[in-house]
């Protein structure tokens, strides 16, 4: 157990330094080239079902900042709800996202995500993959694309052993500018271990209202094959959401 984990932290030390190069190589890119970084921040109604039975307030923030071989990006999202003065539930995640395409429908992408649910069976998930992809379908109004690719993961469960485990990654996107105001995205992935394999699926229906103000439908569902004892596989979130979008 003790030589596996040390594997894993070492292809995870070994995924850091790649990307200290990478960061090293997009420095001297950015001399030729001006880029800059589009987001979105957005507040708004959330309603969980599964393991935590609530209503409240969701806040979410995207960048993405987009170059001619480079595109990166970075996500978060938090809910927290109080009675009384006391937490009753708390989820938060952070995602981060590389991609360098090496051709118009080609690409390499790496993967890390940090993912805390004390509420869902283990207190945190941080999970680090890297893998190649493909445009399946590289329109003006829609676009597709699948990868996969292989990491490690590591679930630190509040009332079991931590597991850190290899796991391998299959994913898909699809973008759907459905007309000016109106846009549909799904995006998918499983991450398949010994110990559990986790998929997650977010469908998004943007409305632009205004200026740089929107509206946004989401549904996001979460299935995990083994979980704690007295924990649901499967977690439901939908929210209706104000967005903001804006430029740095």
């Amino acid at each position: 157990m003790q030589l596996g984990t040390f594997r894993i932290w070492k292809m995870l030390a070994g995924g850091l330094c790649a990307a200290l190069v990478t960061g090293g190589v997009q420095a001297a890119d950015a001399v030729a080239t001006a880029s800059t970084w589009q987001g979105e921040a957005e507040f708004g109604y959330v309603r969980t079902a599964g393991n935590t039975e609530i209503e409240n307030i969701v806040l979410k923030a995207k960048l993405e900042n987009e170059r001619p071989r480079w595109t990166h990006g970075l996500r978060f999202s938090g809910i927290r709800n109080e009675d009384s003065g006391r937490t009753t539930a708390k989820n938060s995640v952070v995602e981060g996202e590389t991609h360098y395409r090496w051709s118009e429908r080609q690409f390499g992408f790496a993967t890390a995500r940090y993912d805390q649910d004390d509420f869902a069976g283990y207190d945190y998930r941080l999970v680090a993959t890297a893998g190649i992809g493909r445009k399946l379908i590289h329109a003006q109004d829609l676009q597709l694309e699948m990868e996969i690719g292989a990491g490690a993961r590591r679930t630190a469960y509040i009332d079991t052993e931590d597991v850190s485990e290899g796991v391998g990654r299959l994913a898909g996107k699809l973008t759907w500018q459905i007309s000016e105001t109106s846009a549909l995205s799904e995006e998918i992935y499983s991450e398949l271990g010994e110990d559990n394999t986790v998929t997650d699926s977010l469908t998004e229906l943007k409305v632009k209202v205004i200026g740089r103000l929107a509206v946004k439908m989401s549904l996001r569902v979460t299935h995990n094959t083994d979980v704690p004892p007295d924990t649901d596989k499967t977690d439901v979130k939908s929210a209706v959401t104000l967005v903001y979008d804006f430029v740095l």
